[in-house]
């Protein structure tokens, strides 16, 4: 007797050896995918400075009132804020646990109330900035130290960021060097020299006591009489921050750090309560912000495939952006054309392929014009590459020829840059040929012109 085949089993089968072959062959797809394209590391391009970074504190000084002069003459926009800060945990006070308790529980309206008492300036573009900012008054001499920060380092392969170089990274096992990068601006401290109270009284904004006294008035009058206040200052900055491609001063703060000491008695109806001296920590900041005006695009540079479309969107500062006028132009329409609105058209494939074109946006405020520009290359981009091999085994004074898949197939840029991890061991040429050198291992990796994507080859020399 034949034996019966149950075909809705097979039909199961099969079905699961067909979903079992694209897992297998998906993952296999992924996982060329993932070694082809082991990353994007674009080549850093630190632009240089409108101003070197200044190296000794006179210099620094000297930028100081530099950048405070072009603000008063170009006249931005302007606001002040103030920042007053307690720190409730060096709050001592001689007297019941009730009045300390009262005391750290009231530490934050007191911070309100001395930033509250500093009436907030602002003026708007072109009105001048004189009645708004503390201008500095300080000397070199008066500066014990300085530091002008505007330096990171960046692991290639994660972006994890450090303050220091570093030859690989812990973050993500890579063994390549951070690359330094430059940040759009300087952030210069100076500090000063705590114990000149001279420099207090002429570079920091001061109270009078008649003002202090109408500070308190309606917080102590018929509660409480305070005398014998005692300010020591523990650390004075001036610290600011300047565009460095432009050197527009853009923030401007004042910090004094110190401890306040205070006999205080209870009087009136609080006269039972125990009274004695207090002591806390306070700093206090005085901040100005210089806003100006300007035309910044959403992109420096950017690639469009022949034919197709994009948009570059601009973003102005200055009164009322809605109401303003941006002109776009292209330096060759062939290559890319530009409308009133910022969509971006490719030319054809014939004519603009490889080539690229500067798009520019610009508007006029306040008898000034502003603008920005963006080249737009015309290509079909890179999206992956892959080596012809991804190890490789050399005796020393061997050679090995690599060479590199690009895709798609039709990418406009197909050029790579060689490196080795260690010349040490293997040394790279500029087409790919590899030469071993000596006993150890290390990676020959390339980085696609287009895209900056690498792919890399560990190669072990015997």
């Amino acid at each position: 007797m034949k034996k019966q085949v149950d075909k809705t089993k097979l039909l199961t089968a099969a079905v699961i050896t067909i979903l079992c072959l694209i897992f297998v062959v998906g993952f296999i797809y992924g996982l060329n995918s993932v070694l082809a394209m082991e990353g994007a590391d674009p080549p850093v391009v630190n632009e240089p400075p409108a101003t070197p970074a200044p190296a000794s504190v006179q210099e620094a000084v000297d930028y100081l009132y530099r950048t405070v002069d072009l603000a008063v003459e170009g006249k931005p926009k302007a606001e002040s804020k103030d920042e007053f800060s307690i720190d409730g945990d060096s709050l001592s006070l001689q007297g019941t646990q009730a009045v300390q308790a009262a005391a750290q529980f009231l530490c934050d309206d007191v911070e309100a109330l001395l930033e509250d008492s500093f009436d907030a300036k602002e003026s708007d573009f072109f009105a001048g900035i004189e009645n708004v900012i503390l201008r500095p008054d300080v000397t070199a001499d008066e500066v014990k130290e300085f530091r002008c920060d505007y330096i990171k380092y960046v692991c290639p392969s994660c972006g994890e960021e450090s303050d220091e170089p570093l030859d690989h990274c812990e973050a993500c096992g890579g063994v390549y060097p951070y690359n330094e990068r430059w940040e759009d601006d300087y952030v210069i401290t100076l500090a000063l020299k705590e114990e000149d109270n001279d420099i207090v009284e002429k570079c920091f904004r001061q109270r009078s006591e008649e003002e202090i006294a109408a500070l308190t008035a309606d917080a102590v009058s018929g509660k409480m009489e305070i005398s014998n206040t005692e300010v020591t200052y523990n650390e004075l900055f001036v610290v600011f921050k300047v565009d460095r491609l432009t050197d527009e001063l853009k923030e401007l703060s004042y910090c004094k750090k110190m401890t306040v000491k205070a006999d205080y008695a209870f009087i009136g109806d609080y006269a039972a309560a125990e009274g004695g001296t207090a002591t806390f920590d306070l700093e206090e900041k005085n901040e100005f912000f210089l806003t100006w005006p300007s035309l910044k695009l959403s992109a420096s540079t950017m690639a469009i495939e022949p034919g197709s479309d994009n948009n570059l969107l601009a973003t102005l500062t200055c009164s009322d952006p809605t109401k303003q006028t941006v002109t776009w132009s292209s330096s060759d329409e062939t290559v890319v054309r530009v409308d009133e609105e910022g969509y971006l058209k490719g030319g054809k494939h014939k004519v603009a392929e490889g080539k690229s074109a500067i798009i520019t946006a610009s508007f006029e405020f306040g008898g000034k014009s502003y603008s920005d520009s963006c080249e737009v290359f015309v290509r079909y981009p890179v999206e992956s590459i892959a080596l012809s091999r991804r190890k490789a085994t050399l005796k020393a004074g061997e050679s090995l020829n690599l060479s590199v898949k690009f895709s798609p197939q039709k990418a406009t840029v197909q050029t790579v840059t060689w490196y080795t991890e260690n010349e040490a061991v293997v040394q790279v040429g500029a087409d790919g040929t590899v030469r071993a050198i000596a006993p150890g291992k290390a990676k020959v990796y390339c980085l696609s012109d287009d895209g900056y994507f690498r792919s890399s080859c560990e190669v072990t020399v015997k």
